[in-house]
């Protein structure tokens, strides 16, 4: 029983599906016939009944590149009871005129107006941009709906579509959507490809920006859904002139992104980069020539000469531009790169291919729509692809960076190193000189000095006595200067008993010299720090102290010296006249370019703040 009672319900369901594809099937259609009129002069009247009609492969006259009239015929026939509005168009809309005759019993019953780009030559403006045309059908009606096409350039290739008007109308809201989700796509990657150019200014970003939007051009002022826009003349442009002047940008973009893609000026022989300059040079010149006058123009897109120079110029840049792949995968020049190029343009081109044998009736030809739905996800796929490999091309060249960098830094890591640690150690020595050699020197003569003095004493001569010891006073000065000199290039104590014993004896010192300013010093320092980091640390304070006297005019100076558990901290703040450490930087500051110096040898930053009213804070950051 249960079997029983589900055969019957899918027999149901299936009868229900049958009855409502039925319902929706209100239209019936014969196949698409065509005649091509040799003779130019044929009328309707002559045409109707005409048995010289041959049947279209696929519903779609493919007739090669004719210059005579070609009449196109299909049979209609209203299902329903109903009467219904009926929507004709010819789908590509690549023409020069187009006229719609609806006829019964080889009566005519309505046509429309001639509509095609001629009206866009004459009046800058088209009847129809959609080349369409709306009639009525009577209930269980069966019509004849005639269409005379004029194609004077390229390929006769017209697919006829009779649709209820409501029902086009909703595969047109569709088409609309899908085309707008494309152009949406195309458009990120332009953005995204501008933009790495921006950060890292390689010409092959930007070049693959400029192919992607020409390459949607190109599709959507032919196939998509502004073609009307640009074929028809609503934008006062002449439809040839957007087919050849799309068309040749593509070809240059492409041309342009394959040369910067495979390197081919720095990586291939020189000859190579000449041909693609100059294919580039000629496509550049047809462009400029498609922006004459009309009549130039005219001329460039219906002479046969004009026409298969273009088309000589396309097969050879095409050509050219897989030989270059060719060659750099065989010499092994950007091989990857190369190898990735055919796999994202191998589907693109197969399409491009097929398309071409069905203009000249090798294969079956498709319809417009049909030809989109595939060409379409050609495209996608391609400028995805290289889109990905262009963003890990990306990747790579930021790490490269990344790296370069780290070497860099670390080749100035191991300079500062060497050069800090010999001026360290040129420091030491000028100091141990100074006090072990010159000062022993002087302290010798003034020995000697002091016993000629005593000797003159000794026989009454009082009066040379005198100079001898103004002589041994400015000795003494200068024993004094000295080593004052010697213990600022290197403290002596600054090794036995730490920074914080050398910074106070330093602060004492000044105090005694330069009574007008106050000098504060702080700090939590109860060890020795290590001597390499005492040593830089011991500088930068000194030269601090040494700015806000003798620059900055300072009356007081605070210094803290902080030991923090991941940090040494040095902070030396002043109120005094405040300055722009980059503009100091720049106008040769020694003093500041040394502690700067010092800080990154040590791993450190240095951060100079303006304090409010006036004054300036120093914070150096030295991490354990």
């Amino acid at each position: 029983m249960g079997i029983y009672y589900s055969f019957v319900m899918r027999k149901t369901l299936l009868l229900f599906l049958l009855i409502s594809i039925v319902s929706k099937a209100q239209l019936r259609k014969s196949e698409v016939s065509f005649y091509i009129d040799t003779t130019s002069t044929k009328e309707l009247k002559d045409i109707t009944g005409n048995q010289q009609f041959k049947k279209a492969r696929n519903n779609i006259p493919s007739v090669g590149i004719n210059r005579f009239p070609v009449w196109t015929k299909m049979t209609v026939k209203n299902t329903s009871k109903d009467p219904q509005n009926l929507y004709a168009q010819i789908l590509v809309p690549i023409m020069d005129s187009v006229q719609y005759f609806v006829v019964k019993n080889k009566t005519m019953l309505s046509k429309s107006e001639k509509m095609g780009w001629w009206a866009v030559l004459k009046n800058k403006k088209s009847p129809n941009p959609n080349n369409s045309y709306v009639f009525s059908i009577k209930g269980l009606e069966t019509i004849e709906i005639y269409a005379k096409i004029l194609k004077t350039h390229g390929t006769v290739r017209i697919p006829l579509q009779v649709e209820i008007e409501k029902d086009h109308f909703k595969e047109m809201t569709k088409k609309s959507e899908f085309w707008g989700w494309f152009l949406g796509m195309g458009f990120v990657v332009i953005f995204l490809n501008l933009f790495l150019y921006s950060l890292v200014k390689e010409k092959v970003y930007l070049f693959y920006s400029l192919y992607v939007f020409c390459q949607i051009f190109n599709l959507d002022s032919s196939e998509g859904v502004h073609s009307s826009l640009y074929m028809n003349g609503l934008l006062s442009i002449s439809g040839r002139s957007v087919y050849y002047f799309s068309m040749t940008l593509l070809i240059i973009s492409s041309i342009l992104f394959v040369k910067s893609y495979l390197k081919i000026k720095e990586l291939q022989p020189k000859i190579f980069s000449k041909v693609l300059s100059f294919l580039i040079s000629v496509g550049c010149i047809y462009v400029l020539l498609l922006a004459t006058p009309e009549s130039i123009m005219d001329l460039i897109t219906t002479k046969k000469v004009f026409i298969w120079v273009f088309f000589a110029w396309f097969f050879v840049s095409i050509t050219f531009g897989f030989f270059v792949i060719f060659y750099a995968i065989i010499k092994n020049l950007e091989r990857k790169t190369a190898y990735l190029y055919l796999i994202a343009g191998v589907p693109l081109f197969w399409v491009g291919i097929s398309q071409m044998l069905g203009n000249i009736t090798v294969l079956p030809v498709e319809s417009s729509a049909q030809r989109s739905y595939i060409l379409i996800p050609a495209i996608i796929f391609e400028i995805l692809v290289l889109c990905w490999w262009l963003a890990i091309r990306f990747k790579m060249y930021s790490d490269d960076r990344k790296n370069l960098l780290l070497e860099r830094n670390k080749h100035q890591q191991i300079v500062l190193e060497t050069g800090t640690k010999f001026q360290n150690q040129e420091r030491n020595r000028m100091a141990k000189e100074l006090h072990d050699g010159v000062g022993i020197d002087i302290s010798i003569i003034k020995m000697k000095l002091e016993a000629i003095n005593l000797d003159l004493l000794k026989k009454g001569q009082t009066t040379e006595t005198h100079e001898i010891e103004d002589t041994i006073k400015s000795i003494d000065n200068v024993v004094t200067e000295i080593r004052n000199f010697s213990h600022n290039l290197v403290p002596p104590d600054l090794e036995n008993n730490g920074l914080v014993h050398v910074l106070q004896n330093l602060i004492h010192n000044l105090q005694k010299v330069i009574r007008a300013v106050e000098i504060n010093f702080t700090t939590n320092i109860k060890t020795k720090i290590p001597i390499e980091i005492s040593h830089n640390l011991f500088f930068i304070a000194k030269e601090l102290m040494n700015n806000a006297i003798n620059h900055a005019s300072s009356s007081i100076i605070d210094i803290e010296l902080m030991d923090y558990p991941s940090r040494f901290e040095l902070c030396v703040s002043d109120n005094g006249k405040q300055y722009d450490f980059n503009s100091a930087i720049k106008k040769g500051g020694l003093g500041l370019r040394s502690i700067q110096s010092r800080v990154e040898l040590l791993n450190g930053t240095f951060e100079v703040i303006a304090k409010k009213p006036m004054g300036s804070f120093h914070q150096i950051i030295i991490p354990k």
